[in-house]
């Protein structure tokens, strides 16, 4: 809901900045949102809302392969009202005859993280807006610039945001995981090369989340200093 609202940049609090987030904006000719232009671009025909998150590695087919660690908006991009929608009808349905007699929730990561947010992704670029998302825009304080904006989404390359790749090599994850004793930022991202391939983030995957509750050793470790 908040990315819905006010837009902006979201990212994990584990995320390491490497350069401004406009980098990648400007290479994908994505224009800022400011004061004088809160809908984000226009072409003198279209007013544009952008959508933007990153690929995690190079198979579409990983269901983790867009994480939410990091995403960016318009204000009102209607897009980010399809998780609220698809998270209410699996509330719905847990509350509905006969299901609720066997009914067991979804992981956090199933029903609101990277792998809800793949599906929903790819149910948007295939179908478009579903239906009850369309219906809430008609009440929100954004129908008007939806109805006349051209909205887009972007799935930025994995090298921009999420060079480390936690499904990768276990000699990649030995150096890059904060979860391994022999975790070393430097090295890891001198391995990743992510300077020079024009990273503007990076996370070690710290791994909080742990199934459908928390892995309290891994949140030991990234509270230590």
């Amino acid at each position: 809901m908040y990315m819905y609202i006010f837009g902006g940049v979201y990212t994990d609090l584990d995320t390491e900045c490497l350069r401004p987030t406009s980098a990648a904006f400007q290479a994908f000719d994505i224009p800022l949102v400011d004061a004088e232009n809160p809908t984000s671009g226009s072409d003198g025909k279209h007013t544009s809302q952008f959508a933007v998150f990153g690929r995690m590695g190079t198979d579409k087919n990983f269901e983790h392969s867009i994480p939410n660690a990091w995403m960016a908006a318009s204000p009102g991009h209607p897009f980010f009202l399809m998780p609220l929608t698809s998270a209410r009808a699996e509330i719905a349905k847990s509350r509905s005859f006969p299901h609720r007699l066997w009914y067991d929730y979804p992981s956090a990561e199933q029903m609101t993280g990277p792998i809800a947010l793949r599906n929903i992704i790819n149910r948007y670029e295939t179908h478009g807006l579903g239906r009850e998302a369309a219906g809430l825009i008609a009440n929100s304080p954004f129908a008007e610039r939806s109805a006349n904006a051209k909205q887009e989404m972007v799935l930025l390359p994995n090298h921009w945001v999420y060079p480390f790749n936690w499904n990768e090599s276990e000699a990649l994850r030995a150096i890059c995981s904060v979860e391994q004793e022999s975790f070393n930022a430097k090295s890891c991202q001198e391995e990743l090369k992510v300077y020079s391939r024009g990273s503007i983030s990076i996370t070690y995957w710290s791994h909080t989340h742990r199934g459908k509750g928390v892995d309290e050793k891994n949140i030991e470790i990234v509270s230590h200093e």
